[in-house]
């Protein structure tokens, strides 16, 4: 979402129209604060959220799966780190932002229901289209 302030944009929440396809058109682009933004569902902390919990990997941090343990994961690449869970969704094998963000809510539902007592999701690039997947994770997480 975003808003126009005379020549300058302000995005109100991250999404598919990043900043950097907004800088042709505005002298500044820039985020909102987060203060001053209107009190609605999708910029609460915790929105978007499974009934599983979900851990938020920091960035480069390795997904271990633990035998016998019911943990899902939701992969960014997929590879190796699916070994050890109960459950694995991979977002986008070949790194794409779109089909990542086209999944997520998808995969994350199937997560929910497999079973698990915790998902824990990898974080992807925060650029572009990442940055407004990295938001509703962090929300999904209760780290909004």
């Amino acid at each position: 979402m975003i808003t126009l302030r005379g020549e300058d944009i302000w995005i109100l929440r991250s999404g598919p129209v990043t900043a950097e396809d907004l800088r042709p058109f505005a002298r500044e682009v820039s985020l909102a604060n987060r203060s001053l933004l209107p009190n609605a569902p999708g910029q609460l902390k915790s929105h978007y959220a499974p009934k599983t919990p979900l851990k938020l990997l920091e960035k480069g941090e390795v997904p271990v799966g633990q035998l016998g343990r019911r943990i899902g994961l939701l992969g960014w690449r997929g590879g190796e780190a699916a070994k050890g869970f109960q459950a694995a969704e991979v977002l986008s094998r070949s790194g794409d932002l779109k089909e990542a963000a086209a999944t997520l809510f998808a995969k994350l539902r199937k997560l929910d229901g497999s079973g698990c007592n915790l998902i824990v999701a990898e974080s992807v690039p925060e650029k572009g289209l990442g940055i407004a997947i990295m938001d509703r994770l962090r929300k999904a997480a209760g780290n909004g």
